[in-house]
């Protein structure tokens, strides 16, 4: 009984370390890439644009309904996701002007946790114009994920259940 509570305590821990980990970025592009025109629209296999945790729109794979998008929450968004037959190369993340960049910071850290666990190895946040084409929006980051292993259909939004065991997460670099 004493073995199992501590045994859950390290994997509790172990599961904090790696939230930490996923819910930043593994590599950033250099400062050149950020600002640049986005233009990688046509080999992205999920592209979202968010207004808030309940108003987030998907334009990729297209969700129309009649002549609007359908308006998801991020649970929604989630099984949506996590019930297509996409590669997980490249996530976008289309993002508005009106925000304090710490609560901005935050968005971004939510996301790259979100669809870490959706298994996209990429994703990339634009800066939202509502008149203009995705692959004209500007970058505001770019970074690789770092990969977990979660069986498909496993997707929490608050993290990697501590049951999920974690695969091949680099330790960061001194």
């Amino acid at each position: 009984m004493r073995i199992t509570k501590i045994f859950r305590k390290v994997a509790a821990n172990i599961f904090l370390a790696a939230a930490m980990l996923i819910t930043s970025c593994a590599t950033h592009t250099d400062s050149m890439t950020v600002g640049r025109k986005f233009n990688e629209e046509n080999i992205a296999s999920l592209i979202i644009r968010y207004s808030s945790d309940k108003t987030i729109y998907l334009l990729k794979p297209d969700t129309h309904d009649g002549l609007f998008y359908r308006i998801l929450d991020r649970q929604q968004l989630c099984d949506a996701a996590s019930n297509t037959q996409l590669d997980r190369d490249l996530a976008v993340v289309v993002i508005g002007y009106s925000r304090d960049p710490i609560i901005e910071r935050q968005i971004r850290q939510g996301w790259i946790g979100t669809l870490a666990n959706l298994n996209y190895r990429r994703v990339v946040f634009l800066r939202a114009n509502d008149s203009d084409p995705v692959n004209t929006l500007r970058v505001v980051d770019d970074c690789s994920v770092v990969q977990l292993d979660v069986p498909a259909g496993q997707v929490q939004l608050a993290g990697i259940p501590v049951s999920q065991r974690v695969h091949n997460v680099p330790l960061p670099s001194p």
